[in-house]
C-alpha cells in the first residue's frame, strides 16, 4: 500500500497543490481560486498560505465544520453554495481575473484540474516503483475525474521505462458506474446518477477523457466498489486508518483477484489517498 495520508495536510492533494499553487506564485498571480469541500480545500489553503497568496474556495453547505475551521485558520476565504455546480460558476467568474489562477474544473462537460497540479503528481508513480525496487503488475487507486490517476500514470510509465519494463495496469476504483458505464457504451460526457455513501471525495456524476486515457493506455479496468465504511473498518483492524474513498481499493482488489484479472503471483499496489480525520 502507498499511503498518501503521510503528506503535510493528510492527503495526496498536497502533491497537486504544490504544483498548482506553485505555478500561480511563479506566474506572479495574487491568488488561486478553486472548488472543493474536502481534502483539496485544506491543502490548497495551506499551500496558498505557504506561498503568500490569497485563496478563494467555493464549497457547499455540506462541508464539515473542521474543514471550515482549518481553511479559515490559513486566512483563505470560503464561499458557500447550496449546489455543487454553483461552485463551478463561481470559479469561472473569478478565473476572468488575470491575477487569479483557477486550479480546479469550472467548465461543462467537466475536464481535469490544473495541468500543473496533475503533473506534480507524477512522483507518486516514481515512488511506487522505487519503493518496490521493481515495476508492479497492477496499481489500484480511487478516482472521480482522474487527476490523481493521470498524474500517477505518467510517473508509473516513466519509472517503468527506466526499468525497461512495461508499465503497470492502472485500475480506477469508483463508487458507482461512471467509467464502467462509458466502457459499456455511454458517452464520456454523459451525466451518471449514483451515490457515494462514505466516500464523498470521489462522488459526482461526471467523468473525464483523462481518466479514460489512463485505462486505455495502461490496460487497466474500472472497478465499482461500495460499502466504504465496512472497508475502512476492516483496514482499521489491521492498524491502517483511511478515509472511505481510500478504503474502497481493498474490495476492488478482491473483485479483480476473484475475476482473474489479477493473477496469483502478481503484485498489486493499493494507493491510499487520505486519512479519515477531516470530518472530526
Amino acid at each position: 500500500m502507498k499511503n498518501e495520508a503521510a503528506n503535510p495536510t493528510g492527503s495526496h492533494k498536497d502533491r497537486f497543490s504544490w504544483g498548482a499553487v506553485g505555478r500561480a506564485a511563479a506566474a506572479g498571480c495574487a491568488g488561486v481560486v478553486a472548488a472543493s469541500s474536502g481534502n483539496a480545500a485544506v491543502s490548497l489553503a495551506a499551500y496558498a498560505a505557504l506561498y503568500g497568496l490569497e485563496c478563494d474556495l467555493a464549497v457547499t453547505t455540506a462541508v464539515p465544520a473542521p474543514i471550515v475551521d482549518a481553511v479559515r485558520a490559513t486566512g483563505a476565504r470560503l464561499h458557500v453554495f447550496e449546489d455543487a455546480e454553483q461552485r463551478w460558476d463561481f470559479v469561472r467568474d473569478r478565473a476572468a481575473d488575470p491575477g487569479r489562477l483557477a486550479v480546479t474544473n469550472y467548465v461543462r462537460p467537466a475536464v481535469g484540474s490544473s495541468p500543473f497540479g496533475v503533473d506534480a503528481m507524477r512522483p507518486l508513480g516514481w515512488e511506487v516503483v522505487d519503493g518496490l525496487g521493481r515495476v508492479p503488475e497492477h496499481v489500484l487507486l480511487p478516482t472521480a475525474r482522474g487527476d490523481l490517476a493521470f498524474g500517477a500514470h505518467l510517473g508509473l510509465r516513466e519509472a517503468a521505462r527506466r526499468h525497461d519494463r512495461p508499465g503497470p495496469r492502472v485500475h480506477l476504483v469508483e463508487p458507482f458506474p461512471r467509467l464502467s458505464a462509458v466502457r459499456a457504451g455511454a458517452g464520456v460526457h454523459d451525466s451518471f446518477p449514483g451515490t457515494a455513501t462514505g466516500a464523498p471525495s470521489i462522488g459526482g456524476g461526471s467523468t473525464t477523457v483523462q481518466a479514460q486515457r489512463v485505462l486505455a493506455e495502461s490496460g487497466g479496468d474500472p472497478v465499482v466498489a461500495d460499502r466504504a465504511a465496512a472497508a475502512a473498518e476492516r483496514l482499521a483492524r489491521h492498524g491502517i486508518l483511511l478515509e472511505g474513498a481510500s478504503a474502497l481499493v481493498l474490495p476492488a482488489l478482491h473483485r479483480l483477484h476473484g475475476s482473474g484479472r489479477i493473477a496469483p503471483g502478481e503484485t498489486a499496489v493499493l494507493v491510499a489517498t487520505a486519512h479519515p480525520f477531516k470530518g472530526l
